[in-house]
């Protein structure tokens, strides 16, 4: 023979709840239904603000909340709504590794060029020139290297719709 559940008052199971945890957790329940109406409300006021601003000579407007609305206000009052889009950053789109190779791949060029036009009766700096533009290209590849890895991770996510 079956055991019976006891049921709360709006037909849930409240299986080893006491009466009052079964009492409480009803108001909360019907706390969150009143924010979520609310929300939800709300929503469909913004969305329907256009057509409420021309209509404003109509005696009263009706708003229609939608299931759409519900659902995004039953998230926002749970604490699961979605992540705002947040702005693109700088280091977004560059990451560190790419604006640090940057810099010291032109640090290096400089100072291969300054000593390249310097004084040419002093033979020692032509070979300090070439070890100079020799660092600023093992910079330069690094540089392309880390840009196409990143442009790849982007491609990539594009093609995952993520």
């Amino acid at each position: 023979m079956a055991k019976a559940i006891p049921r709360g008052t709006n037909g849930t199971s409240c299986l080893n709840l006491s009466p009052g945890l079964t009492s409480s957790l009803d108001e909360q329940i019907q706390k969150l239904r009143g924010q979520i109406v609310e929300r939800a409300y709300a929503r469909a006021e913004e969305r329907d603000a256009t057509q409420a601003s021309a209509a404003s000579n109509a005696a009263s407007v009706t708003i229609d909340v939608s299931l759409q609305d519900i659902s995004a206000a039953f998230d926002e009052a749970t604490g699961q709504s979605e992540v705002k889009e947040r702005r693109i950053s700088f280091f977004d789109i560059f990451t560190p590794f790419t604006c640090i190779c940057l810099l010291l791949c032109g640090v290096f060029g400089f100072l291969g060029l300054l000593a390249l036009r310097s004084d040419p009766k002093l033979p020692g700096l032509s070979a300090q020139a070439s070890g100079f533009l020799d660092v600023a290209k093992i910079f330069a590849g690094a540089l392309v290297g880390s840009t196409s890895s990143t442009a790849l991770v982007a491609i990539k996510s594009r093609k995952r719709g993520s």
